[in-house]
C-alpha cells in the first residue's frame, strides 16, 4: 500500500524521537522550515535551527527565515559571513557549491560540539536528486530524516499547509552566486547590485525570479504568467535597472519554472 504524507511524517517523528537532540541547516526554505518545526515539536529546546548568512544570502531571505523560526519557536542561531565565505566562491568554477556547503557542515559541526549536539540535519527531500549538498551529506555524514521518510516536496508543502507554516507555498529560491556564469567573478557590490535588481522587481508582486548578471547585461527570467506584468511596467524597470549599473536589460523568454 503507498504511504500517504502522514504516515511518511510518522515515520520522521519515530526517527526523531530518537534523537536526544539536533542542529538543523536552516535556510528558512519550506524544506527546513517543516523540518524545524516537527523537531521543535517532538524535541522543544534540544532542537536548534542554525542559518549561516553570506554576501550570497538575501536580507529579505535572512528576515523571513527569523520571523518563521520566531513562530515555530524554535532556537534560532545565526552565523555571521566572514571574509573566506567569498573567497572560497568568488573564483565561480564548477566546484563552487560543493565548497560552501562543506564549510556551513564545518561549522555547524563546531557549534555541535560545543552545545554537546548529538545529531546535525539538513533539510533534503525525497525528491531532491541534484543538490549541491548531497556530496557533502556523504562526506561528513550529516543525516537527512526528510528523505529516510521518503518524504517529497509535494508532501512536505502539503503537512506545511496543515500545521500553518508560511513556507508552505514559499517558491524555490536558490543562491544569489547562481545568476553569474561560471568563471565570471564574484564580488560583494555585484552580488549587492543583483540583490537591489531582484527587489525592484518584486514590487511588480512577482515573487519567482532570477536576474541573470552578464557583465553589464540583466537577463531577466520570470515565470510565464508574470511576463505581462512586466511588460506592464516596461520602461520604469528598464530606467530603475539602467540606474543600479545595467545598460542593458533584457527578457529571457524561455520562462522559469515554478
Amino acid at each position: 500500500m503507498p504511504q500517504t504524507p502522514i504516515s511518511k511524517q510518522n515515520n520522521l517523528k519515530a526517527n526523531l524521537k530518537q534523537m536526544r537532540s539536533v542542529l538543523i541547516a536552516y535556510s528558512g526554505g519550506t524544506d527546513s522550515a517543516y523540518l524545524a518545526k516537527t523537531a521543535h515539536d517532538l524535541l522543544g529546546k534540544n532542537a536548534t535551527a542554525v542559518t549561516k548568512t553570506s554576501p550570497a544570502y538575501p536580507k529579505a531571505q535572512l528576515d523571513e527565515a527569523k520571523k518563521t523560526a520566531k513562530q515555530i519557536g524554535i532556537t534560532h542561531i545565526i552565523i555571521p559571513p566572514k571574509p573566506s565565505d567569498l573567497k572560497n566562491i568568488e573564483k565561480n568554477q564548477k566546484d563552487r557549491c560543493y565548497h560552501c556547503k562543506n564549510q556551513l557542515y564545518k561549522d555547524l559541526k563546531i557549534i555541535a560540539k560545543k552545545q554537546d549536539i548529538t545529531h546535525i540535519l539538513d533539510g533534503t527531500n525525497y525528491t531532491d536528486k541534484d543538490r549541491p549538498s548531497i556530496q557533502v551529506i556523504k562526506e561528513q555524514n550529516i543525516q537527512v530524516p526528510l528523505k529516510d521518510a521518503k518524504l517529497t516536496k509535494k508532501d512536505i508543502r502539503t503537512l506545511s499547509k496543515k500545521q500553518n507554516l508560511p513556507t508552505w507555498n514559499k517558491p524555490e529560491e536558490s543562491c544569489i552566486a547562481t545568476r553569474f556564469p561560471q568563471g565570471t567573478k564574484i564580488t560583494a557590490q555585484n552580488l549587492e547590485k543583483i540583490q537591489k535588481a531582484e527587489n525592484i522587481i518584486k514590487t511588480l508582486g512577482i515573487k519567482q525570479l532570477r536576474i541573470r548578471h552578464h557583465n553589464t547585461q540583466a537577463i531577466i527570467e520570470i515565470p510565464k504568467k508574470d511576463i505581462p506584468q512586466l511588460l506592464k511596467n516596461q520602461k520604469k524597470i528598464t530606467k530603475q535597472l539602467k540606474n543600479l549599473g545595467y545598460p542593458t536589460v533584457a527578457l529571457d523568454l524561455e520562462p522559469l519554472k515554478e
